[in-house]
């Protein structure tokens, strides 16, 4: 398959969307938050359409030939789970150290992927780990049916439900820890079963989808800048996730890249270690480094090094558990 550089860019793009919001978060003003918080929520809302779209290529691609759950989640845990483990063992220390407690709770259910359920004071960007393996799994059931014979009509009703839902569900999507992951797993489980489908029809109005992108962008500031209870941040990030997939759409049908350069595939290459390490490590820096300049320039160049490091190790680890 030809390598495609349109999803090394919206990768990146996602990293660094993900990276802004959590360094404007760290600069204490309300209004300069939310807007972060959307970026982010949009940029982790594009790495999982990535993941999707090309599970959902590979599936296709092998005429829907189910995925054999062992061998398919021993290969993403143990490249999930390799670098994860490492950040742990580098959290724990850490958590004590700014924070002045350390649960073994915490550590038991961050490391086998459920930081939603309890995350770390410095590194709760985790919970990302248990929306992935659930994806995931979404993923091996989806495949044992053959969801791609499904109308369009069915995908149209089954979310207008889930906004309804979301919107008037006062019993259970109120909060953001209910309201996220019905919506990121839709918004998967959609592109994987309907991926090439929902990008020939992008190809087909991308002008309409960059500003529907913009509008959902705008509509989820305005949700968050109601208040700061639980339901109007239920709705922002509701929207900031719709506004992320709706983002990719609008990327992917616009971006033309035939080829790319070495440093934007290695950057590409490395954004999930980037990830995990940029949360503790900016907790870090503002512990101990007060200008906010300084504290930027400092948290960018350790992130990376600490990313290619770990990249690194856990390369070679998996290497092994592979051999």
């Amino acid at each position: 398959m030809k390598h495609n550089y349109n999803l090394d860019w919206i990768r990146v793009l996602a990293m660094f969307a993900i990276l802004f919001d959590h360094y404007i978060s760290s600069l204490g003003n309300n209004w300069l938050n939310n807007i972060g918080l959307q970026v982010g929520v949009g940029g982790v809302s594009l790495f999982f359409v990535i993941s999707a779209l090309l599970f959902g290529y590979k599936w296709r691609k092998e005429d829907f030939k189910p995925f054999a759950p062992f061998v398919f989640l021993k290969k993403r845990c143990v490249r999930i789970f390799i670098p994860l483990w490492i950040l742990i063992l580098i959290t724990i220390p850490l958590e004590y150290l700014l924070t002045g407690r350390l649960e073994l709770q915490t550590i038991t259910f961050n490391a086998v992927g459920l930081g939603w359920v309890r995350p770390f004071g410095i590194s709760g960007h985790l919970w990302y780990i248990t929306m992935l393996m659930m994806l995931y799994l979404c993923f091996v059931v989806i495949s044992y049916i053959r969801i791609d014979k499904i109308k369009w009509c069915w995908w149209a009703l089954a979310l207008v439900l889930l906004l309804i839902g979301y919107v008037y569900g006062q019993t259970y999507l109120t909060t953001y820890s209910k309201a996220g992951p019905p919506l990121f797993l839709f918004t998967g489980v959609l592109v994987f079963a309907k991926g090439n489908e929902l990008m020939a029809f992008a190809k087909h109005h991308k002008k309409v989808l960059l500003m529907l992108a913009l509008m959902m962008v705008s509509v989820s500031l305005y949700a968050y800048q109601l208040g700061w209870n639980e339901s109007h941040k239920a709705m922002a990030i509701g929207s900031a996730i719709s506004a992320g997939f709706i983002t990719f759409m609008a990327l992917y049908a616009n971006l033309n890249v035939a080829k790319g350069g070495k440093t934007l595939i290695w950057l590409s290459g490395i954004s999930y270690e980037i990830y995990l390490v940029h949360q503790p490590l900016i907790e870090v820096c503002n512990a101990y480094i007060s200008n906010k300049c300084m504290m930027l320039l400092v948290w960018i160049v350790v992130t990376f090094l600490f990313a290619i490091l770990l990249n690194k190790v856990s390369s070679m680890m998996c290497a092994r558990i592979k051999d």
